[in-house]
Protein backbone atom coordinates (compact mmCIF):
# COMPACT_ATOMS: atom_id res chain seq x y z
CA UNK A 1 0.00 0.00 0.00
CA UNK A 2 1.32 3.44 -0.95
CA UNK A 3 -0.10 6.38 0.97
CA UNK A 4 0.47 10.13 0.74
CA UNK A 5 2.82 11.48 3.34
CA UNK A 6 6.31 10.54 2.29
CA UNK A 7 5.17 11.18 -1.28
CA UNK A 8 2.85 13.93 -2.49
CA UNK A 9 -0.84 13.30 -3.28
CA UNK A 10 -0.17 14.15 -6.93
CA UNK A 11 2.51 11.48 -7.06
CA UNK A 12 0.03 8.91 -5.74
CA UNK A 13 -2.35 9.81 -8.56
CA UNK A 14 0.46 9.63 -11.12
CA UNK A 15 1.49 6.16 -9.93
CA UNK A 16 -2.10 4.94 -10.25
CA UNK A 17 -2.43 6.42 -13.76
CA UNK A 18 0.89 4.85 -14.81
CA UNK A 19 -0.02 1.38 -13.55
CA UNK A 20 -3.35 1.57 -15.36
CA UNK A 21 -1.61 2.69 -18.54
CA UNK A 22 1.10 0.00 -18.58
CA UNK A 23 -1.40 -2.81 -18.07
CA UNK A 24 -2.12 -2.86 -21.81
CA UNK A 25 1.56 -2.79 -22.83
CA UNK A 26 3.00 -5.94 -21.30
CA UNK A 27 5.48 -4.32 -18.91
CA UNK A 28 6.33 -6.13 -15.70
CA UNK A 29 4.96 -3.83 -13.01
CA UNK A 30 2.80 -4.13 -9.91
CA UNK A 31 -0.91 -4.49 -10.60
CA UNK A 32 -3.12 -1.72 -9.29
CA UNK A 33 -5.72 -3.38 -7.03
CA UNK A 34 -7.46 -0.25 -5.79
CA UNK A 35 -6.94 3.50 -5.57
CA UNK A 36 -8.24 6.18 -3.24
CA UNK A 37 -7.11 9.41 -4.97
CA UNK A 38 -9.05 11.73 -2.66
CA UNK A 39 -8.30 9.85 0.57
CA UNK A 40 -11.93 9.22 1.41
CA UNK A 41 -11.26 5.74 2.79
CA UNK A 42 -7.58 5.79 3.78
CA UNK A 43 -7.67 9.36 5.20
CA UNK A 44 -5.03 10.28 2.60
CA UNK A 45 -4.57 9.59 -1.12
CA UNK A 46 -3.45 5.97 -1.46
CA UNK A 47 -3.04 3.03 -3.80
CA UNK A 48 -3.05 -0.70 -3.15
CA UNK A 49 -0.70 -2.63 -5.43
CA UNK A 50 0.48 -6.21 -5.82
CA UNK A 51 3.99 -7.19 -4.74
CA UNK A 52 6.44 -8.40 -7.39
CA UNK A 53 9.13 -11.03 -6.78
CA UNK A 54 12.76 -10.01 -6.78
CA UNK A 55 15.06 -7.65 -4.94
CA UNK A 56 16.14 -4.08 -5.64
CA UNK A 57 19.42 -4.52 -3.77
CA UNK A 58 22.42 -4.36 -6.06
CA UNK A 59 25.25 -6.86 -5.68
CA UNK A 60 28.72 -5.58 -4.91
CA UNK A 61 29.83 -6.70 -8.35
CA UNK A 62 27.50 -6.07 -11.27
CA UNK A 63 27.80 -8.00 -14.51
CA UNK A 64 27.69 -6.44 -17.97
CA UNK A 65 24.68 -8.69 -18.57
CA UNK A 66 22.73 -6.89 -15.87
CA UNK A 67 23.60 -3.51 -17.35
CA UNK A 68 22.35 -4.72 -20.72
CA UNK A 69 19.09 -5.73 -19.06
CA UNK A 70 18.86 -2.21 -17.62
CA UNK A 71 19.08 -0.77 -21.13
CA UNK A 72 16.46 -3.19 -22.39
CA UNK A 73 14.07 -2.23 -19.56
CA UNK A 74 14.45 1.49 -20.31
CA UNK A 75 13.93 0.86 -24.02
CA UNK A 76 10.72 -1.14 -23.46
CA UNK A 77 9.17 1.67 -21.45
CA UNK A 78 10.18 4.37 -23.90
CA UNK A 79 9.02 2.43 -26.95
CA UNK A 80 5.44 3.39 -26.02
CA UNK A 81 4.24 6.69 -27.57
CA UNK A 82 2.36 8.91 -25.14
CA UNK A 83 0.98 12.42 -25.20
CA UNK A 84 0.48 14.21 -21.86
CA UNK A 85 -2.79 13.30 -20.17
CA UNK A 86 -4.36 13.66 -16.72
CA UNK A 87 -2.11 11.94 -14.20
CA UNK A 88 0.72 11.56 -16.72
CA UNK A 89 1.93 15.11 -17.42
CA UNK A 90 4.72 16.36 -19.63
CA UNK A 91 8.14 15.64 -18.13
CA UNK A 92 11.03 17.85 -19.22
CA UNK A 93 13.70 16.61 -16.80
CA UNK A 94 15.12 13.15 -16.08
CA UNK A 95 13.45 13.19 -12.63
CA UNK A 96 10.41 15.40 -12.21
CA UNK A 97 10.86 15.97 -8.49
CA UNK A 98 14.49 17.08 -8.75
CA UNK A 99 15.53 20.32 -10.42
CA UNK A 100 18.95 20.88 -8.94
CA UNK A 101 19.86 23.51 -11.52
CA UNK A 102 16.84 25.61 -10.51
CA UNK A 103 17.76 25.21 -6.85
CA UNK A 104 21.32 26.38 -7.54
CA UNK A 105 20.09 29.43 -9.44
CA UNK A 106 17.80 30.43 -6.60
CA UNK A 107 20.52 29.76 -4.02
CA UNK A 108 22.87 32.07 -5.93
CA UNK A 109 20.18 34.77 -5.90
CA UNK A 110 19.59 34.19 -2.18
CA UNK A 111 23.29 34.52 -1.35
CA UNK A 112 23.67 37.70 -3.39
CA UNK A 113 20.73 39.44 -1.68
CA UNK A 114 21.11 41.68 1.35
CA UNK A 115 19.56 40.31 4.52
CA UNK A 116 16.45 42.45 4.08
CA UNK A 117 15.75 40.90 0.67
CA UNK A 118 16.21 37.24 1.58
CA UNK A 119 12.63 36.66 2.88
CA UNK A 120 11.28 37.85 -0.48
CA UNK A 121 13.45 35.31 -2.32
CA UNK A 122 12.28 32.54 0.00
CA UNK A 123 8.67 33.55 -0.52
CA UNK A 124 9.02 33.66 -4.29
CA UNK A 125 10.60 30.20 -4.39
CA UNK A 126 7.80 28.82 -2.22
CA UNK A 127 5.19 30.31 -4.53
CA UNK A 128 6.93 28.88 -7.59
CA UNK A 129 7.43 25.35 -6.25
CA UNK A 130 4.61 24.98 -3.75
CA UNK A 131 7.13 24.18 -1.00
CA UNK A 132 6.53 25.29 2.59
CA UNK A 133 8.43 28.48 3.41
CA UNK A 134 10.69 26.73 5.92
CA UNK A 135 11.61 24.02 3.38
CA UNK A 136 12.47 26.70 0.81
CA UNK A 137 14.66 28.54 3.31
CA UNK A 138 16.50 25.38 4.35
CA UNK A 139 17.06 24.40 0.71
CA UNK A 140 18.52 27.80 -0.17
CA UNK A 141 20.79 27.83 2.85
CA UNK A 142 22.10 24.30 2.37
CA UNK A 143 22.99 24.41 -1.31
CA UNK A 144 26.62 25.21 -1.97
CA UNK A 145 27.76 27.40 -4.84
CA UNK A 146 28.19 25.54 -8.11
CA UNK A 147 31.42 25.55 -10.06
CA UNK A 148 31.88 27.87 -13.08
CA UNK A 149 31.81 24.80 -15.32
CA UNK A 150 28.46 23.69 -13.86
CA UNK A 151 27.08 27.20 -14.35
CA UNK A 152 28.27 27.21 -17.96
CA UNK A 153 26.58 23.85 -18.56
CA UNK A 154 23.33 25.15 -17.05
CA UNK A 155 23.43 28.27 -19.24
CA UNK A 156 24.06 26.22 -22.38
CA UNK A 157 21.22 23.78 -21.64
CA UNK A 158 18.75 26.58 -20.87
CA UNK A 159 19.57 28.23 -24.19
CA UNK A 160 18.61 25.14 -26.19
CA UNK A 161 15.19 24.70 -27.71
CA UNK A 162 13.03 21.88 -26.40
CA UNK A 163 13.61 18.67 -28.38
CA UNK A 164 10.95 18.00 -31.01
CA UNK A 165 11.13 14.21 -30.86
CA UNK A 166 7.99 12.14 -30.47
CA UNK A 167 6.90 12.06 -26.84
CA UNK A 168 7.00 8.66 -25.18
CA UNK A 169 6.11 7.06 -21.89
CA UNK A 170 8.84 7.69 -19.30
CA UNK A 171 9.28 6.19 -15.86
CA UNK A 172 10.69 9.39 -14.44
CA UNK A 173 12.98 7.87 -11.79
CA UNK A 174 14.64 4.87 -13.35
CA UNK A 175 17.57 3.74 -11.22
CA UNK A 176 18.75 0.50 -9.64
CA UNK A 177 16.54 0.94 -6.56
CA UNK A 178 13.39 1.00 -8.69
CA UNK A 179 14.21 -2.20 -10.55
CA UNK A 180 13.58 -5.69 -9.16
CA UNK A 181 15.98 -8.49 -9.99
CA UNK A 182 16.18 -12.27 -9.95
CA UNK A 183 19.89 -12.85 -10.50
CA UNK A 184 20.55 -10.87 -13.73
CA UNK A 185 16.93 -10.98 -14.89
CA UNK A 186 14.85 -7.85 -14.36
CA UNK A 187 11.60 -9.08 -12.81
CA UNK A 188 9.83 -5.74 -12.63
CA UNK A 189 9.84 -1.95 -12.41
CA UNK A 190 8.41 -0.17 -9.40
CA UNK A 191 7.75 3.34 -8.04
CA UNK A 192 5.95 5.10 -10.90
CA UNK A 193 5.26 8.33 -8.99
CA UNK A 194 7.24 10.47 -11.50
CA UNK A 195 5.96 8.86 -14.70
CA UNK A 196 4.62 10.85 -17.62
CA UNK A 197 5.19 11.78 -21.24
CA UNK A 198 8.66 12.96 -22.18
CA UNK A 199 11.37 13.12 -24.78
CA UNK A 200 13.53 9.96 -24.62
CA UNK A 201 16.64 12.04 -25.27
CA UNK A 202 16.10 13.90 -21.98
CA UNK A 203 15.65 10.79 -19.84
CA UNK A 204 17.52 7.78 -21.29
CA UNK A 205 21.11 8.98 -20.71
CA UNK A 206 20.37 10.01 -17.12
CA UNK A 207 18.56 6.75 -16.36
CA UNK A 208 21.38 4.65 -17.74
CA UNK A 209 23.95 6.70 -15.83
CA UNK A 210 22.09 6.44 -12.52
CA UNK A 211 21.71 2.69 -12.90
CA UNK A 212 25.38 2.32 -13.80
CA UNK A 213 26.77 4.39 -10.95
CA UNK A 214 24.37 3.21 -8.25
CA UNK A 215 25.69 -0.34 -8.53
CA UNK A 216 29.17 0.00 -7.04
CA UNK A 217 31.43 -2.15 -9.17
CA UNK A 218 31.18 -3.62 -12.64
CA UNK A 219 32.77 -6.84 -13.81
CA UNK A 220 34.13 -6.73 -17.32
CA UNK A 221 36.14 -9.03 -19.52
CA UNK A 222 39.44 -7.76 -20.82
CA UNK A 223 40.72 -8.44 -24.29
CA UNK A 224 42.27 -11.75 -25.32
CA UNK A 225 45.68 -10.15 -24.82
CA UNK A 226 45.01 -10.41 -21.08
CA UNK A 227 43.91 -14.01 -21.35
CA UNK A 228 40.22 -13.17 -21.06
CA UNK A 229 40.49 -12.65 -17.32
CA UNK A 230 37.76 -10.77 -15.49
CA UNK A 231 38.59 -7.50 -13.83
CA UNK A 232 36.55 -5.45 -11.43
CA UNK A 233 36.36 -1.69 -11.77
CA UNK A 234 34.71 0.76 -9.39
CA UNK A 235 31.79 2.69 -10.88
Amino acid sequence: MRIAGRVEPGEIRTAAAALQFVKAHGLSTPTLIAEDPEGRHANAPATLETVLPGTSQSPRTVSPERLRRVGEAIAKVQAIPLEPRPGLPLRVRPTAADDHALERRWANLYRSCPAAGKPAVVGALSELTGWPVEHSRETLEQITAGSPLLQLADDRVRALDRPLNTLVFVHGDMWAGNMLWDDDTCSGLIDWTDAGAGDPASTSPSSACKCRFSTGRTRRRTSSMDGGRERTTRG
